[in-house]
């Protein structure tokens, strides 16, 4: 029979559990964490960077109160994971100084087009944080049109480009490959760029 649940060995539990987190998800990490990395324009030693950030990624996961149970809900795992990155991405940037014009949230740049809009002379923050603000509002009501056409397409949206998250982390979630992801994010842009240009 399976041993009883010992509520009173927390500490050593979770050195467990994150190692585990550790062999599991290092690798997609540090894949996320580049990407995020290189969207920001970070030029700087990006295995260096990249190291340093999941290390206070782990540090983090040690000391949180938030169980993580990796026999199930392999989606929320990764989304509670994708979060703390998150997090410590934009902790980072701050501490570098190194921000350039793309805004520094959890916001993808969805296209070329409509992001690099932005003077590239602005430096206020306050005009920083309206156009931020305004460019996530841009974003949500396409995806309110674009849930009209198909509810998934707008999912795989909100997750890519408002939440920040990787093919494989949005193919986990919905029990496919990120390139069956990647093929629906596709014709998910496409019409979301007609929406923001005023087409649809």
């Amino acid at each position: 029979g399976a041993a009883p649940a010992q509520e009173s060995q927390g500490a050593p539990d979770r050195i467990e559990v994150v190692e585990k987190v550790f062999r599991e998800y290092h690798e997609d990490l540090k894949k996320w964490c580049k990407f995020k990395l290189f969207k920001k324009g970070v030029k700087l030693n990006i295995t260096v960077t990249v190291e340093d950030i999941l290390s206070e990624l782990y540090a983090t996961l040690l000391t949180s109160q938030t169980p993580i149970d990796l026999n199930r809900d392999k989606g929320r795992i990764i989304i509670y994971l994708n979060t703390i990155l998150d997090q410590k991405v934009i902790e980072f940037i701050r501490t570098q100084k190194k921000v350039t014009k793309n805004p520094s949230g959890g916001l993808f740049p969805l296209d070329e087009e409509i992001y690099q809009k932005k003077d590239s002379a602005t430096e206020n923050s306050m005009e920083d944080e309206m156009e931020r603000t305004a460019q996530r509002a841009l974003i949500e009501q396409a995806i309110k049109s674009l849930k009209r056409k198909n509810k998934k397409w707008a999912e795989i949206i909100k997750y890519r480009y408002l939440d920040g998250k990787t093919l494989q982390e949005v193919g986990d979630i919905y029990g496919t490959t990120k390139e069956a992801v990647r093929q629906l994010e596709v014709k998910a842009l496409k019409r979301m760029k007609k929406i923001l240009k005023g087409k649809v």
